[in-house]
Order: C-alpha cells, then structure tokens, then sequence
C-alpha cells in the first residue's frame, strides 16, 4: 500500500475501456482517446502542468494498465480506484445515469472528495517481473478458487 498523496494536484478522472479512455480534465472537457500509446504521448502535450496532476482511473482487470505504466514512467502521479466505490460514490451523489463521461466525471468527483478525506493512494510504481509475478498469482488464484 502506498502512501497517502500529500501535495495539492488536480484530479484528471479517466473511464478505461480495452480500446478507448475517456478523460475528465475539467467540469466541462471530456476528451476520448485510444487506448494506445501514441496517444497517451498526445494527451500529454495538452494537459497543462502536467507535474501538478493526478490521472485516477477504476481497476478495470488490466485494460488500464498500459496507461498506467506510461505515465508512471513519466514521473505522472496516479491512484487506481475500486470501481464499486465509485459507483456507490455517484449513487449517493444522485448520478444515476451511466455512460463513459459520465463515469470519467464521477472518477474525477470521486477522487476530489477521496483526496479531500486523505483516503486517495498513489500506485506504486511496479517493475515488468513483478508485474508478470502479479498477474500469475492472480491467474493461479483465479484457477484453484
């Protein structure tokens, strides 16, 4: 577990799907992308001051670690989220309507009021081996259970 995010950054909420995000950089801006690399590298020219956000994003079962891992390698702070909280999150705020920007604003909402508790964790970043590790003893608990 990693620890708390102790500096003041901006929340960008992204809804992951295998070939697309959805980002929430604003109230108002919701922009989609692929699910790429060349696009990540694209959406970065955008975002202005990049060492002064945070992408959040719900643990999709690995679409979203592509994105992950290339902004971890850019220094990028980033939490990943359980997509429960999240739903039971925009159910208490009265967002009952679901599609990707919506979902992308509820991660961004979500995220502001999980910072402002101090409950948002930053991901840890994880080397290639102990991502496969990851991923096989996830795999292995998946077959004996």
């Amino acid at each position: 577990m990693s620890d708390p995010i102790k500096n003041n950054y901006t929340m960008i909420g992204v809804d992951v799907a295998k070939l697309k995000l959805d980002i929430a950089i604003d109230d108002k801006k919701v922009l989609t992308i692929d699910n790429k690399e060349e696009s990540f590298k694209k959406l970065l020219k955008i975002i202005p001051d990049i060492d002064q956000v945070c992408f959040v994003m719900e643990a999709t079962g690995g679409y979203e670690r592509k994105l992950v891992s290339f902004l971890q390698s850019k220094g990028i702070a980033v939490a990943v989220v359980n997509a429960k909280r999240v739903r039971d999150y925009a159910n208490s705020m009265g967002a009952y309507a679901k599609n990707d920007h919506i979902d992308a604003q509820m991660i961004r909402h979500y995220a502001q009021a999980a910072f402002a508790k101090n409950r948002l964790k930053l991901r840890e970043s994880r080397t290639e081996i102990a991502q496969q590790l990851e991923d096989l003893l996830r795999r292995r608990n998946q077959l004996v259970g």
